[in-house]
C-alpha cells in the first residue's frame, strides 16, 4: 500500500467560504413574507387523485389514502381540503336547541354560515344575565306588593266562594267545615251539627231521610 503523503495544509481564501447572491433579485424583503405553498411537491398523481375524489359530487363515494408513515399524506389531505372548502360554498351552520314539550328529541336548526357561533355567544351571555335579573327580580318590592295582591285576591275569592257552597249545604241540612286538612260534611237538624253518637241513636228512617236529604 502506497504511503499518503501529508499536504501542507494552505488557507481557504474568504470568497470560497460562501456564495454570493444578488438579493436585489427577490420581490420580498424577508421570509416572513413569502406565502406558504398551496401544494405538495413531487406528488402530482397523488394531488391529481384527491382533486378527481372531491370533485365527485355524489353520495357513497369515500376517499382512502394510505401510504408510508411519515410521508405526510394527513397533512396534504388537511391542507388540500382546507382550500377546496375556501373556495367552495359555505355550508349553512346546524346547531341543536332544548324541545321543552320532548327534552328527548332536540330541535334541529338550519342557520347561515357562521350564525352558529354568534348565537351560542349569545344565548350565553343571554343566560348570564338571566342568573343576575332573575333573583334580583324575586327581591323587588314590586314583585313582594303584587304576590300579596295575589294572595289576598286568592284568599277573597276563596272565602266567596266557601261562603254560598256554605249557604248551598244549608238548604239539604248539611254543614260544611273546615278541618286541618281540607273541608268535610256533617249532617244537620234543626240548625244544629249532629255528632257520630248522635247520628246512630236516629231512627231508620229519620236516619233515612236526611241521607236522602245529603244525597240531594
Amino acid at each position: 500500500m502506497a504511503a499518503v503523503q501529508n499536504e501542507p495544509v494552505q488557507p481557504l481564501p474568504p470568497q470560497r467560504l460562501y456564495t454570493p447572491c444578488d438579493v436585489s433579485q427577490f420581490g420580498f424583503h424577508t421570509t416572513d413574507d413569502i406565502d406558504d405553498l398551496s401544494e405538495f411537491i413531487g406528488q402530482p398523481r397523488a394531488a391529481s387523485s384527491l382533486e378527481f375524489a372531491v370533485g365527485m359530487r355524489r353520495h357513497g363515494y369515500n376517499l382512502f389514502v394510505m401510504g408510508s408513515a411519515g410521508a405526510g399524506k394527513h397533512a396534504m389531505v388537511g391542507q388540500f381540503l382546507a382550500e377546496h372548502a375556501r373556495r367552495g360554498p359555505h355550508p349553512s351552520d346546524w346547531v341543536y336547541v332544548n324541545n321543552f314539550q320532548h327534552p328527548h328529541k332536540p330541535l334541529a336548526l338550519e342557520l347561515s354560515a357562521g350564525r352558529g357561533s354568534s348565537l351560542r355567544v349569545d344565548m350565553q351571555r343571554f343566560i348570564d344575565e338571566l342568573r343576575i335579573a332573575v333573583p334580583a327580580m324575586f327581591d323587588s318590592d314590586e314583585y313582594r306588593a303584587r304576590g300579596e295582591r295575589i294572595d289576598g285576591e286568592f284568599s277573597e275569592r276563596h272565602e266567596k266562594a266557601f261562603g254560598e257552597l256554605s249557604e248551598e249545604a244549608a238548604t239539604h241540612n248539611v254543614t260544611l267545615l273546615r278541618t286541618q286538612t281540607g273541608f268535610s260534611l256533617a249532617p244537620m237538624k234543626e240548625g244544629e251539627v249532629i255528632s257520630a253518637e248522635d247520628y246512630t241513636k236516629l231512627g231508620r228512617s229519620e236516619a233515612r231521610a236526611l241521607d236522602l236529604l245529603h244525597a240531594a
